[in-house]
């Protein structure tokens, strides 16, 4: 059982129609780019013939062009995929890509300090009053760039101080913005917020003419997030802070709570992760400390019962 189906055929008639009936328009915008780098090596070639051999081969020609790690370990879990998807079809009989191992660079989550944030959020409010709020809602809520600007007021409930979130604001790379749902049941969730964003979000409310929390240049429609982006950007450098994206204002949202002592599944929650691990992974570097102060507790546990027992007696 085999097929001589090439893998430029494969990914035109099969990959991509499977991916477009699952995936968000901006993923799949953004595999397509991928995959036109692979296919530079390997689109000629014939599915059955495509071995673990080609594969390494392929990744060692992406490194030697001077592509991160990380990105070189995303273009292998695409192909992966892909090969997974060739099995399913009966275009081959096995994965070429199975017992490879291509690492991960560690990158552990940016966060702005507390002066930081003072003094960028300052500087926004001068400078660019126009991001001032979508700024404002990252570092106090943690929630994703999209999220933020996909809120409606239909959403927020300012009575019981809580945000819905259930959509998000995409754009692909051609400048297309469309809103989509929220992908997964850990990412639609309600949200705290403090008295002090209910009320920053009540004044905003009385004054727009949006039915999007964030409004962009006319005041009408939604935001652009490049927009948003660029002009961060520009914000961040005009303060003279360190540079750093507009996606760390989220972690730095869970730094904070972390550092206060807010447990590891609340944030996790918060953020909308889908499981705790994956909190675990992006902000273990920041527990060393909890870890010790744990194994003091516990050992201060242990001696109090100890000299209760020794009392009893």
């Amino acid at each position: 059982m085999f097929s001589l189906m090439r893998f430029r055929d494969f990914i035109d008639l099969v990959y991509l129609p499977h991916i477009q009936q699952r995936l968000s328009l901006s993923t799949v915008e953004s595999y397509g780019m991928n995959l036109r780098v692979i296919q530079k090596d390997i689109g000629h070639m014939r599915l059955f013939f495509i071995r673990k051999k080609t594969i390494l081969s392929l990744l060692e020609k992406l490194k030697g062009r001077g592509i991160k790690q990380n990105t070189v370990r995303a273009y292998f879990k695409m192909l992966h995929s892909i090969f997974n998807i060739a099995i399913e079809n009966k275009k081959i009989i096995r994965n070429p890509c199975k017992g490879i191992w291509v690492g991960e660079v560690s990158t552990k989550a940016g966060a702005f300090t507390t002066e930081e944030i003072k003094i960028l959020l300052e500087r926004i409010e001068d400078e660019f009053p126009i991001i001032h709020l979508p700024v404002y809602l990252a570092l106090n809520t943690g929630m994703r760039r999209g999220e933020i600007l996909g809120l409606t007021w239909s959403n927020v409930d300012l009575s019981r101080k809580e945000i819905f979130v259930c959509q998000s604001l995409c754009r692909t790379r051609s400048g297309k913005v469309y809103i989509k749902s929220t992908k997964t049941s850990s990412s639609r969730r309600i949200i705290a917020i403090s008295d002090d964003v209910a009320e920053a979000l009540k004044k905003v409310k009385e004054k727009s003419k949006s039915e999007y929390v964030v409004a962009g240049y006319t005041g009408v429609f939604c935001m652009d997030p490049q927009y948003l982006t660029n002009y961060f950007n520009r914000a961040v450098k005009s303060a003279g802070v360190t540079k750093r994206r507009y996606h760390d204002l989220r972690h730095t949202h869970a730094t904070l709570l972390l550092s206060a002592g807010v447990s590891i599944k609340l944030i996790s929650q918060r953020l909308g992760h889908s499981n705790i691990d994956i909190t675990l992974k992006v902000y273990s570097h920041l527990l060393p400390g909890a870890q010790h102060e744990a194994a003091n507790r516990f050992s201060e546990i242990l001696q109090k019962q100890e000299r209760k027992c020794n009392s009893d007696q």
